[in-house]
């Protein structure tokens, strides 16, 4: 019991414990109805009490219930949502839905009421492709043509085989594998184009290196062999101007001794003229 329960409970027992003095009906009935009122309100207390406590017993149960149960596995999990996946994604191909439509139409139609039906259904579909449906659908037996209205045989849609479905799967992996053969092979193809590129870059680069390097030893060898004409014509004019100076030393030297002969000579000429002079006077005198 709670507090408000206790309170209400215990002003009824008061009312019903006073003496009161007789009053009119209307009065009374006026009581009566407050009472009935106090009592609804407390019924209401106490119902919505119960409600609380309820809903939080509820509240940890669950929680209780959750800690109890086992988790599932990532795995199943994942399966079941791929299961789901899968039911919603699966469509039906034209030829059940136009056995669907036949059924539905009390297994006799004309190709312009299939037509009309699959049109409401959602499927819209052109004359063209249903015609090519049909066809195939005749030519299995599932569905024959009489008096211009397709019925249905009770044949079943023959299902593709599993050896076809084998040979789909292995070509469509076939071309996988060579689209994937073919991309490694761009890619190889790509990577080498970039490998020659690079090695061309970089011979490139060495021969510009090359290049630059013999172009700068080959200004180094023409400044070197300038350096050496110029060194050559120095120590030609050096040596030209030295021979000049060594002929003209000779020269003067030929001249000096020759200057001194001429000179020698003369002196020896006079001498013998005064010794020829001498000679004759003598000879002049022993004759006399």
């Amino acid at each position: 019991m709670t507090l408000e329960e206790t309170l209400a409970v215990e002003e009824t027992q008061v009312e019903e414990t006073e003496v009161v003095a007789p009053e009119p009906a209307g009065k009374r009935r006026a009581r009566k109805a407050k009472k009935a009122k106090k009592a609804k309100k407390a019924k209401k207390g106490k119902k919505k009490s119960k409600k609380a406590r309820k809903s939080r017993k509820a509240r940890k149960g669950k929680k209780s219930r959750k800690a109890r149960k086992p988790k599932r596995s990532a795995k199943k999990s994942r399966k079941a949502r791929k299961s789901r996946k899968g039911k919603k994604s699966r469509r039906r191909s034209l030829a059940q839905r136009v056995m669907a439509a036949l059924r539905a139409l009390k297994g006799k139609a004309t190709f312009a009421a299939i037509r009309k039906f699959l049109n409401s259904h959602g499927a819209k579909v052109s004359k063209r492709r249903l015609r090519r449906v049909l066809r195939q659908l005749r030519k299995q037996r599932v569905v024959r043509l009489s008096k211009g209205k397709y019925v249905l045989t009770g044949k079943k849609i023959a299902k593709k085989s599993k050896k076809a479905r084998k040979a789909r799967k292995s070509r469509k992996s076939k071309k996988s594998k060579k689209s994937k053969k073919a991309k490694k092979a761009k890619k190889a193809k790509k990577a080498k184009k970039a490998k020659k590129g690079k090695k061309k870059s970089k011979k490139a680069k060495k021969a510009k290196k090359a290049k630059k390097s013999k172009k700068a030893k080959k200004a180094k060898k023409a400044k070197k062999a300038k350096k050496a004409k110029k060194s050559k014509k120095s120590k030609k004019s050096k040596k030209s101007r030295k021979a000049r100076k060594s002929r003209k030393a000779r020269k003067s030297r030929k001249v000096r001794r020759s200057r001194k002969r001429v000179a020698k000579k003369a002196k020896k000429s006079k001498k013998t003229r005064r010794s020829r002079r001498r000679s004759a006077k003598k000879a002049v005198k022993a004759r006399k």
